[in-house]
């Protein structure tokens, strides 16, 4: 059986789209996050290869974190009928724990561009569930930075 690009993508990036996703949101990411290992840098090159040849318009993490938005996007279709934004952020409100660092990387991606994610549904906007996804990114972000704190006051 032939895989789908997507498949592929999760195959090469999925180690990194989970250790992107195990970041808190407050957290401003480099490629050094990603690792520095030879594996690590020829896995950043690969990505870059594969960055150029989609003409993303981002960097290498906004790309992986575009990955994983599609993945979420990908699972969401095969049990919503209605494919409207709202419907979606509904349902990966209510599912986020069933692909947990995905999710993370797609709120990531959306905080900074939210035009990669309604491309999904083929346009340029949806205030209202803009509204939806960005206060659920509020919500865990707040939730990231609370904990950053908390760890901050008892050292």
């Amino acid at each position: 059986m032939k895989r789908t690009k997507l498949e592929i993508y999760v195959f090469y990036y999925g180690e990194y789209l989970e250790k992107l996703g195990g970041y808190n949101l407050a957290a401003q990411l480099a490629l050094s996050d990603l690792g520095s290992t030879g594996d690590d840098k020829a896995v950043i090159q690969r990505c870059y290869r594969d960055l150029k040849k989609e003409d993303f318009d981002g960097s290498i993490i906004d790309y992986m974190c575009w990955i994983s938005t599609q993945c979420v996007l990908d699972a969401v279709s095969k049990h919503v009928s209605e494919k409207t934004p709202t419907k979606y952020i509904e349902f990966i409100i209510e599912h986020s724990s069933d692909f947990w660092e995905d999710t993370r990387n797609l709120l990531r991606l959306f905080n900074k561009n939210p035009v990669h994610f309604f491309r999904w549904f083929g346009i340029k906007e949806d205030a209202e569930a803009y509204k939806l996804l960005a206060g659920y990114w509020y919500k865990l972000f707040m939730a990231d930075y609370n904990y950053l704190l908390s760890l901050k006051s008892k050292s």
